[in-house]
């Protein structure tokens, strides 16, 4: 790998773009050392559990000295068969939890298609002399060697810790194999605990070799920058573009309302009920200040009857979005309303109108919302 000349920090744009590629800050021996640890830790229990189905298949397989025929000597096979699979699933299970565990905690879960793909860059035979000559290879081998240096001194002072209790002559065949089984147990607890720590300093390591492969020099980060302002400022013009058009569509269908309900001039709601075709009234357009003058002015040209009725106007505006129907429980008011319009002469209709809903007939929870903002 060419040598990274970057003196700045990487972006947070970076750093997850990386992250995605799945280059992140990893040891692989950390999950290793920690299953052995945890393994040393536990292994008191699952060794109980192994001795007593070991016992168990060893009187059964002996059969109390009973003739052995075919059917007792296939049930033998099926029993020991299932307690070398029990025994199995018993030590390999918790490990590969554990593994698949550790490896998310250190870099999530991440699937990255990337990785996948051939790269014929790996066969350059330049690439590959520049690895074989880099520290890479020599740190690799300084950690296998302190790894067999700590086995080797473990397993020196284990044995010559219990050397005198071993050879002692009082001592049973059994207690030996049981002491036996201690000092190993101890031998791969204290081997874990050291080798856990080289793969912490390892992990350390190997973020620190990750921070400075994405850092990025001072033109890399203010051409960043500028593109992701740049994607910022283009993605806002696109919102700003999409809402004017929806604003634009909303009050070109306020000429096909039969009713545009206004708080005079603060807010404005234009209401469409189509009987045949319709279970309730639908809001077709609604807004505010500057927008409810516009639909008002729209409603005028378009000869769509304007009704004063502030407490529906606003009850509306704050319970309906637009393009979807009135809920049932405004149901009445707006049926009172569009009875209203509905028997206004011709004339009438060019003019605005004023009609007093009953805020009985509003629902308590938009009423207090309509009254909160009729204070202020």
């Amino acid at each position: 790998m060419p040598k990274n000349e970057g003196t700045e920090q990487a972006t947070a744009h970076k750093l997850e773009k990386a992250r995605k590629e799945g280059t992140v800050a990893r040891s692989a021996e950390l999950a290793t050392w920690l299953v052995i640890l945890a393994f040393s830790l536990a292994a008191p229990l699952v060794f109980h559990t192994v001795e007593s189905k070991i016992v168990a298949f060893g009187h059964l397989a002996l059969g109390g000295g009973a003739a052995l025929s075919s059917t007792t000597a296939l049930r033998r096979l099926e029993s020991g068969l299932e307690t070398v699979g029990e025994l199995a699933l018993l030590v390999a299970a918790p490990v590969a939890v554990f593994v698949v565990l550790i490896n998310v905690a250190q870099v999530g879960i991440r699937f990255v298609p990337k990785k996948l793909r051939l790269d014929f860059t790996h066969f350059s035979p330049r690439k590959n002399l520049s690895r074989i000559f880099s520290t890479s290879p020599a740190v690799e081998a300084a950690k296998s060697l302190v790894k067999l240096l700590i086995v080797v001194l473990v397993s020196a002072l284990l044995l010559l810790g219990g050397i005198d209790s071993l050879t002692s002559a009082s001592i049973s065949p059994i207690a030996v194999a049981s002491q036996v089984a201690s000092m190993s147990i101890e031998l791969v607890r204290l081997t874990g605990v050291l080798g856990l720590a080289i793969a912490l300093i390892d992990f350390a390591r190997s973020r620190t070799q990750v921070r400075k492969q994405l850092m990025m020099t001072r033109q890399e980060v203010k051409d960043e920058t500028k593109q992701y302002e740049g994607d910022m400022q283009t993605k806002g013009r696109r919102r700003r573009m999409a809402r004017e058009l929806s604003r634009r569509r909303m009050i070109a269908n306020v000429a096909l309302a039969d009713v545009v309900v206004a708080n005079p001039m603060h807010v404005a709601v234009a209401l469409k009920y189509e009987p045949t075709t319709q279970r309730a009234p639908i809001v077709l357009a609604k807004g505010s200040e500057y927008i409810a003058v516009t639909i008002r002015e729209r409603a005028r040209v378009a000869g769509v009857p304007i009704v004063i009725d502030p407490p529906l106007a606003r009850a509306l505006n704050i319970a309906v979005p637009v393009g979807e129907p009135i809920p049932g429980s405004l149901f009445l008011v707006v049926a009172r309303l569009l009875a209203f319009v509905y028997q206004l002469s011709t004339t009438a209709r060019y003019y605005d109108s004023s009609h007093q809903s009953n805020l009985e007939e509003i629902p308590e929870e938009i009423l207090e919302q309509v009254l909160s903002e009729l204070a202020t």
